[in-house]
């Protein structure tokens, strides 16, 4: 299968005021390492739909024995663009049609930064160099208007945006926390106290501030693996089961939640075949109790005005009669923002190409226009729930009809799907594909479950590598037969 990714996000914001700097330009890594065979940059195209508000420049050196390939967006003039990149399989359908890997990119430029707020209430770090690091996720609402007294603005997510500036705060003058492409570690960290982490827009007095936590190394045996079932009397030839837990305060109310779950395994037979297996069984649990309510699993979406997670194709559930229904719409003509027509009339007007009725048009305003963000926490195990909207970084396959560009809002993955986190397991090597980035040796692949396990370590198998069962680890005498349950 050919792929590419675009990293590090595909949900750019761009400032036109020049007193920001690096405020005005986004330079994209066109990632297609391990996954296109015989690459031709030449295949590569770009497709930019409103010229006027962006340049798009793809930059390649034939020369760089690396053979990296750059897309670099530059602001022009306020609004929303969108950009399509694509490579040429030279291939068709059944139909006769050629075939290609696509890629979208949202572009907002704005006129100025009115404030920004880190999205996590308390930062927790694993000391030493064996941690991954994380990436903290970073909001800002823009002013996009030209009257001042106009209240219409925008928030939008600007994490991994190269305006933005990482120091620290520290009342001892020490050095804890180190920065490398807003991946944040903590390698000289020596003891469990506190320090501050300041995130700033460079050259401006717009910033805030996190507390940050200092724990142990991420690789220091952790006696917290326990034995909760065990099926049999040839242990040794059972199935392990490991259940971990994320985001609970303490053992006691993991362990209250968690032997329910292994009595639905071994008795039910909702959860079949486990039940008829109870006997080849043996199921473990592991859990490393929270320091305070900020550590847990992040729901990754905004919030609409309704208290859901938007896009939101299902809205009140109408099923119109005629013209376009509320996913077709979003797809036509994106989602809500400050400049949308504010009624059903003037968007009638707005977009005299678009069939649509008076509930759709509700549904699209009421249930898609973003109020705000869930704060975002720090997960032990580098999961999330969802997808962010910046997060689809993957190309996917299309032919015949081209696909409109508010595609970019489409979901690729459930939104109630538990995954590794991009920015809680940041790359860890650059030469693997982006899945592999996240998941551990012990874990097969989502896209092919018969793959070899990586030869790498992640940072996962560290983790796993460091709970301990009385003299036993994790990896060494149950040998990696664990499969993974989060």
């Amino acid at each position: 299968m050919s792929r590419f990714y675009l990293l590090p996000t595909t949900d750019i914001h761009l400032v036109l005021d020049e007193a920001i700097h690096d405020g005005q330009q986004f330079v994209l890594k066109f990632n297609y390492r391990g996954q296109i065979s015989g690459f031709e940059p030449s295949k590569v195209s770009k497709c930019v739909e409103k010229p006027s508000i962006i340049d798009v420049d793809i930059d390649y050196d034939p020369n760089d024995t690396d053979k990296k390939m750059e897309i670099i967006v530059t602001a022009k003039e306020k609004g929303l663009s969108f950009i399509r990149i694509r490579y040429d399989l030279e291939s068709q359908d059944d139909d006769g049609n050629p075939m290609f890997e696509e890629c979208f990119v949202r572009v907002w430029v704005h006129k100025e930064i009115e404030k920004i707020w880190i999205s996590n209430n308390h930062i927790t770090i694993y000391r030493g160099n064996d941690f991954h690091g994380y990436v903290a996720s970073v909001f800002a609402k823009f002013k996009d208007s030209e009257d001042e007294n106009d209240v219409c603005f925008e928030i939008g997510d600007i994490t991994y945006h190269p305006y933005l500036n990482y120091e620290e705060i520290n009342p001892n003058n020490n050095k804890n926390l180190t920065f490398d492409n807003h991946i944040i570690k903590a390698s000289n960290a020596s003891s469990d106290n506190e320090t501050r982490l300041r995130i700033s827009i460079k050259n401006t007095t717009l910033s805030d501030n996190v507390d940050v936590t200092f724990k142990q190394s991420f690789s220091q045996d952790r006696p917290i693996l326990h034995r909760l079932y065990m099926g049999g009397n040839s242990p040794s030839d059972n199935i392990n089961l490991l259940l971990l837990g994320d985001g609970f305060l303490s053992y006691p109310n993991f362990r209250e939640a968690i032997l329910n779950i292994v009595e639905v395994i071994t008795s039910n037979n909702i959860l079949s075949p486990w039940n008829l297996i109870s006997d080849r069984l043996t199921i473990w649990a592991a859990c490393e109790p929270t320091i305070n309510d900020k550590e847990g699993i992040t729901i990754n979406f905004p919030v609409n005005k309704d208290g859901k997670y938007i896009p939101n194709y299902r809205g009140n559930g109408t099923t119109p009669t005629s013209g376009l229904n509320l996913p077709d719409l979003v797809d036509k003509i994106g989602l809500p923002d400050c400049n949308s027509p504010s009624n059903y009339n003037d968007a009638v007007n707005h977009w005299p190409d678009c069939n649509f009725t008076q509930s759709i048009y509700n549904d699209w305003l009421y249930f898609n226009t973003i109020k705000g963000y869930v704060e975002n926490k720090d997960s032990i195990l580098g999961t999330r729930m969802g997808l962010r909207l910046g997060d689809n970084i993957e190309s996917h396959t299309t032919s015949g009809e081209v696909l409109p560009f508010n595609w970019w809002y489409r979901q690729s993955y459930d939104q109630r799907e538990i995954l590794f986190d991009r920015r809680r397991y940041p790359l860890f090597t650059s030469g693997n594909r982006e899945e592999y980035h996240c998941p551990a040796n012990a874990i097969r692949s989502r896209y092919n479950p018969s793959q070899e396990t990586l030869t790498s370590k992640s940072p996962f198998d560290i983790y796993l590598g460091s709970l301990k069962y009385g003299q036993d680890k994790i990896g060494e005498t149950l040998d990696m037969q664990i499969k993974i349950t989060v």
